[in-house]
């Protein structure tokens, strides 16, 4: 198989907004995956297999509201689309993790080069090592876990933004919406939960039409987080989190390991 299959499961609290998951196994097991850009590693759920397995190290994440550790293991297999490794090294959710849930991350993508087709729902694993000369090609900057960066043009406002298929919704920094206050109409408030599983309240903002890829996408509802804490820790500090809402929009290639991206089709009204 050399393709995800992607099952969308729509936000409950945004409209526009929906997290991606894909189905595979462990050890022959069922699982389900999100399939997250967003996460440097891959993690699987705490449950009563996986609690069977002895922790090697420790594994320290920042999510968006808060700070989490969790057990490394060594998973016998793994079987995702077109991953399919032995011996894999998995980060395990905490027992009673809010959010207990498993994911690929970009540990298992990072080699892939992958042609995401939200207008079919699934995602190509592709050899070719060339784009077609009709969409424009950028590169692709790719921090030390991987995480993939687009830039979001306002004019003559560049927002440095992460493409994270593990967000249901577009984030902004509250940094960014201060420095930039005419890009935003303050809408309402809605509840996020990071990675950790942490839930807060969070003002909504309708931000203004922006250029990615060289394609124009049309405003769109944002949650304002404070980033300042994820920035201090990561080489580029991030204005725009890329989630489901906006990026959607479009089909997107990401050749990850020869570093270039490009917007394939445009999917938008």
């Amino acid at each position: 198989m050399n393709e995800f299959t992607l099952i969308i499961k729509p936000d409950e609290e945004e409209e526009d907004g929906a997290e991606v998951f894909v189905d595979g196994t462990i050890d022959g097991r069922p699982y389900s995956f999100l399939l997250d850009t967003g996460a440097a590693r891959s993690s699987v759920k705490y449950d009563a297999y996986t609690a069977g397995f002895s922790g090697t190290d420790k594994h320290n994440s920042s999510g968006v509201f808060a700070q989490s550790s969790e057990d490394i293991i060594t998973v016998p297999s793994l079987n995702v689309g077109p991953i399919s490794k032995t011996n894999v090294i998995l980060v395990r959710a905490e027992e009673g993790h809010p959010r207990n849930i498993s994911l690929i991350g970009m540990d298992l993508l990072k080699d892939l080069r992958c042609h995401f087709q939200f207008d079919s729902n699934r995602v190509l694993v592709e050899d070719a090592s060339e784009f077609d000369a009709e969409y424009p090609v950028q590169d692709l900057f790719l921090d030390k876990g991987a995480h993939p960066y687009v830039d979001v043009e306002f004019g003559a406002v560049t927002a440095q933004a992460v493409w994270d298929t593990g967000a249901s919704i577009t984030i902004v920094d509250e940094t960014f919406l201060k420095e930039h206050p005419d890009l935003f109409q303050l809408a309402g408030y809605s509840t996020g939960i990071d990675a950790t599983g942490t839930s807060v309240q969070t003002p909504m903002y309708r931000l203004a039409e922006s250029r990615i890829g060289g394609r124009v996408f049309p405003p769109v509802r944002v949650a304002a987080v404070d980033l300042s804490y994820v920035n201090a820790t990561i080489e580029r500090p991030m204005n725009l989190i890329l989630g489901y809402s906006t990026y959607s929009q479009a089909n997107w290639i990401f050749d990850f390991p020869r570093k270039k991206w490009a917007i394939s089709k445009w999917l938008g009204a």
